[in-house]
C-alpha cells in the first residue's frame, strides 16, 4: 500500500532504502610518486580471428505447434430457465411402490415441473398420518410472487381438490431447468422447505416469511427434488425449492483449509507438483519476500464432498498464499446446541477445543501445544509459534488474538497482526489479516459463555490467521496487506439476525525493504501488486460486470451467490443462510512488482494470468489457461514492454471418488494439469496412473490402501 511522503534518510545502522543512479567513489591517497614506465611485454599484440572462418546464414525456425487443451473448448452457457407460473391438478398416487427418479406411481402436474408420487415409509418412531388419494390442485407462483415472501427458488403450493386429497403425499420437482441458476453447483444443493400459507396472502408478514426445511431426497442424475408432505384443508400447503450451502459436490460451510494440506508430500505419495517462481526487485538487507505459482495435484485430491469445492483465486490445484494459521471450530448441531421449537439445530459455530493448523513456508499439518504455552509442529523442525492477545491489533477478533513465529535463525513472522509497527491510525492502512466468524460457547469455561442462556453467548473470534509482517534479525521487513470479503448469515436459526463475518479475500499486495520497528516511516522500496477479477469468464455476449451478479449469477458458475446476504435483510431462502459459508467472487488476474524510483512507483515486471471453465456436466471447474510474463520498459509506453511467450496449461478430467450410474449422485470429476508449456518451447507431459480401487470390489475401511 503506497502513502505519500514516506522516504528514508540515510542513518547509522540501518539499511540505504535508495538506489542511487550512479556511484562516484574518491580515494583519498597519501604523498605518492608516479610508478615508473615499462615497455610492454614481447608478443603482446591482441589477437585477430583466424581468415579462414566464414559466416553461415541463419534462417528463422518457427516454434512447433502446441498441442491444444482438450479443456480448453468453450464450456456451454449455463442454463437458468426458471419455469413459467401455472395451475394444474394431479391425482394423489396413494400407497404405490415409490421408486426414487422413477417414473412408476407418479402423476404429473400438466406444464408444470411438478409431480405427485406416494409417500415413503414414515421414519421410525413417527406416527404416520392417513395417505392422500383424491385429487390434488398443484399451483406454481411467479417469481414476483416467490420474492414477495423472501424466495429466490421456485414457489408452489399444493391444495386438496377433493375431501380425499386431504393427507400425506410424495412430490417432486424437476429442477434440471434451473439447476444453473446460480453457481457452486446450485442444482446439488437444492431442497424443499415449507413456509405457512400466509405466506402467499401476506407475505410482508415476518411470521409469514419463516420457513422449515422438509427431508429431501436431491437425486443429482435425475435432477429431482422428492419429499413426503401433508395437505389439509385449512389452507395451501406452501413449499419452496430453495438451495442450502451444502450438496453432493461440496460443502460451503468448511472454510478453504483441504485435509490434503497435512498429507505427506514425498516422492512415493503419487503427488505431481510444480512451481512457476515470480522474480522479484532485490532491496537493501536482502529481504525479499518468495513469490511463485505452485502445483499440486494433491491438492485437487483432496477434494470431496465434505470439503469446499471452489478452487483457489489462481485456479484448481494452483495456489500462491503466503501463509496462515487456521483454528476449527465445530458444528453447533454437533455439539448439543439447544434446538429450536420445530426440533432444528443450530446452524452456527461452536467452541469445540483450543486447536490450531498452519500451511505456510512448506510447512503444513497441526500444531501441537507444549506444556510452556507455546506450540510446536507435530514434526518439530525447532519452530516457535506463539499465541497472543491484545486489544491494539483491532483485527476483529474478540481478544485481539493473534501469532508470533520464530524460525530458528531469529526471523520472525506474525500472523493476524492487523496494525503493523508504527500504525497509528492515519499513516497507514490496516493489513486486514484477522478473519473472523461468530462462535458460541455453549458450555462453561468456553470463550464467550454467559450464564444467561445459548442466546447469548457469542462473539467474534478469528478463523484464519494470515501472515501480515515478517522481521528478520537485521530488522528488515516485510508486510502483506490483504482485502476481506464480507458476509452476513442469520444467528441461531434467525434469519433477521444479520451477523457479519469474513467469508473470505485475497491478497493485494507485498511491500519490503522495511524498518521492522516502523514499517509506515519511509517510502516503499519495492512491493508486489496483485490485481484480481471477477470469477466470470467474459465472452462476445456477456461482459462480466461485477454489478451483474445480482442480475446473471449464473455467469459467475463456481460463486454461491445465493449464499450471499447482505446485512439488514433475511438471510435465508436464496438471500443468504443460517449458517455462515466461506466462498469468494474474485480470481487472480495479474502480479506486478514494481520499484520506488524516488519520484514514482515504476513497474517493473507483470504476470497476466487467463482462465477458463472446465465443464462437468452441469459443474465448472476454474482453471488456468496461460500465463503472460511481460518486462515493462518506459512504463506507461507499452511499445517499450517485451512480452515472453506464453506459459500454457492442458487439462484432463479425473474422478475424485467412485462413482455408480443409478446411486442419485452426479459425477465428482476434477480437472489435473496433463501437459504444461514453457516460455523456451518446453513441453512437460504427465500421466496420471488408474484407480486403485473399484466400486465392483470395494476395499474393507481397515485394509485400505488405495488411497
Amino acid at each position: 500500500m503506497k502513502t505519500k511522503g514516506r522516504r528514508h534518510l540515510l542513518g547509522m545502522g540501518r539499511p540505504l532504502r535508495t538506489v542511487a543512479a550512479g556511484m562516484t567513489v574518491v580515494l583519498a591517497v597519501g604523498l605518492a610518486t608516479a610508478p615508473a614506465a615499462q615497455a610492454d611485454p614481447p608478443h603482446s599484440e591482441r589477437p585477430v580471428v583466424a581468415d579462414h572462418e566464414r559466416e553461415v546464414d541463419g534462417r528463422q525456425l518457427k516454434p512447433r505447434p502446441r498441442t491444444p487443451d482438450p479443456a480448453g473448448k468453450p464450456a456451454p452457457p449455463a442454463k437458468a430457465a426458471w419455469p413459467k407460473p401455472g395451475t394444474a391438478k394431479a391425482e394423489a398416487p396413494g400407497r404405490q411402490a415409490r421408486r426414487t427418479g422413477s417414473s412408476e406411481g407418479l402423476s404429473q402436474a400438466r406444464g408444470l415441473p411438478i409431480a405427485l408420487v406416494s409417500p415413503g415409509p414414515a421414519p421410525a418412531g413417527v406416527q404416520a398420518g392417513p395417505v392422500a388419494r383424491g385429487t390434488v390442485k398443484v399451483s406454481l407462483l411467479d417469481r414476483k410472487a416467490a420474492a414477495r415472501a423472501g424466495v429466490e427458488g421456485l414457489l408452489f403450493t399444493l391444495s386438496p381438490a377433493d375431501a380425499d386429497a386431504a393427507g400425506r403425499v410424495g412430490v417432486r420437482v424437476d429442477y434440471a431447468a434451473f439447476a444453473q441458476a446460480f453457481g457452486g453447483s446450485y442444482g446439488t444443493r437444492l431442497r424443499l422447505v415449507q413456509l405457512r400459507s400466509c405466506a402467499v396472502t401476506t407475505p410482508m408478514r415476518p411470521e409469514c416469511q419463516v420457513s422449515t426445511p422438509v427431508s429431501t431426497t436431491n437425486n443429482g442424475e435425475a435432477r429431482t427434488l422428492t419429499a413426503d408432505v401433508a395437505t389439509g384443508q385449512t389452507g395451501p400447503t406452501v413449499l419452496a425449492a430453495v438451495a442450502a450451502p451444502a450438496g453432493s459436490q461440496g460443502d460451503y460451510t468448511a472454510t478453504k483449509l483441504e485435509p490434503s494440506a497435512t498429507w505427506k508430500t514425498s516422492g512415493n505419495t503419487g503427488d505431481f507438483t510444480w512451481s512457476y517462481p515470480l522474480r522479484v526487485a532485490p532491496v537493501p538487507g536482502g529481504l525479499t519476500p518468495d513469490v511463485a505459482l505452485s502445483y499440486s495435484a494433491q491438492s485437487v485430491d483432496g477434494r470431496t464432498t465434505n470439503t469446499n469445492s471452489q478452487p483457489s483465486w489462481a485456479g484448481e490445484g494452483f495456489e500462491f498464499w503466503p501463509g496462515f494459521i487456521e483454528q476449527r471450530y465445530k458444528a453447533c448441531a454437533d455439539d448439543g446446541a439447544p434446538k429450536n421449537d420445530q426440533g432444528q439445530s443450530p446452524g452456527d459455530l461452536c467452541w469445540g477445543y483450543e486447536n490450531a493448523t498452519v500451511t505456510w513456508n512448506g510447512k503444513g499439518g497441526e500444531l501441537i501445544k507444549a506444556a510452556d504455552g507455546t506450540w510446536r509442529l507435530k514434526n518439530d523442525d525447532g519452530t516457535r509459534f506463539e499465541k497472543l492477545t491484545t486489544p491494539k491489533t483491532g483485527n476483529g477478533d474478540h481478544e485481539g488474538e493473534y501469532w508470533k513465529v520464530t524460525t530458528t535463525d531469529g526471523t520472525r513472522y506474525y500472523f493476524g497482526l492487523n496494525r503493523l509497527p508504527g500504525f497509528n491510525g492515519s499513516n497507514g492502512p490496516e493489513s486486514n489479516s484477522a478473519w473472523t466468524v461468530p462462535v458460541f460457547g455453549d458450555d462453561p469455561g468456553e470463550p464467550c459463555h454467559k450464564a444467561s442462556g445459548f442466546a447469548d453467548s457469542w462473539c467474534q473470534q478469528a478463523w484464519r490467521w494470515n501472515l501480515d509482517l515478517v522481521v528478520d534479525p537485521n530488522d528488515n521487513a516485510a508486510t502483506y496487506f490483504y482485502e476481506k470479503e464480507n458476509n452476513h448469515y442469520g444467528r441461531n436459526l434467525n434469519p433477521a439476525a444479520a451477523t457479519p463475518y469474513t467469508r473470505g479475500g485475497y491478497l493485494k499486495s507485498i511491500e519490503y525493504g522495511l524498518h521492522g520497528d516502523n514499517v509506515f516511516d519511509d517510502g516503499i522500496p519495492a512491493s508486489v501488486q496483485f490485481e484480481t477479477a471477477e470469477r466470470c469468464i467474459p465472452n462476445d455476449t456477456f461482459d462480466c460486470a461485477p454489478e451483474k451478479i445480482k442480475t446473471s449469477p449464473q455467469q459467475w458458475p463456481d460463486v454461491p451467490w445465493d449464499m450471499n446476504c447482505d446485512g439488514g435483510t433475511r438471510c435465508e431462502n436464496g438471500h443468504g443462510s443460517t449458517s455462515p459459508t466461506f466462498w469468494s467472487r474474485y480470481r487472480l488476474k495479474k502480479i506486478t512488482t514494481q520499484i520506488d524510483t524516488g519520484v514514482w512507483d515504476r513497474p517493473t515486471e507483470s504476470w497476466t494470468l487467463d482462465h477458463q471453465w472446465g465443464a462437468v456436466n452441469d459443474e465448472r471447474d476454474l482453471l488456468l489457461k496461460e500465463i503472460q510474463h511481460t518486462g515493462l520498459g518506459n512504463h506507461p509506453i507499452p511499445e517499450d514492454d517485451i512480452a515472453l511467450p506464453k506459459v500454457t496449461f492442458n487439462h484432463t478430467p479425473k474422478a475424485n471418488r467412485l462413482d455408480q450410474a443409478g446411486d442419485g449422485l452426479p459425477s465428482y470429476t476434477r480437472y489435473r494439469v496433463s501437459k504444461i508449456f514453457d516460455e523456451s518451447g518446453g513441453e512437460l507431459d504427465i500421466t496420471y496412473s488408474a484407480p486403485e480401487c473399484s466400486r465392483a470390489a470395494p476395499p474393507t475401511p481397515h485394509t485400505n490402501t488405495c488411497l
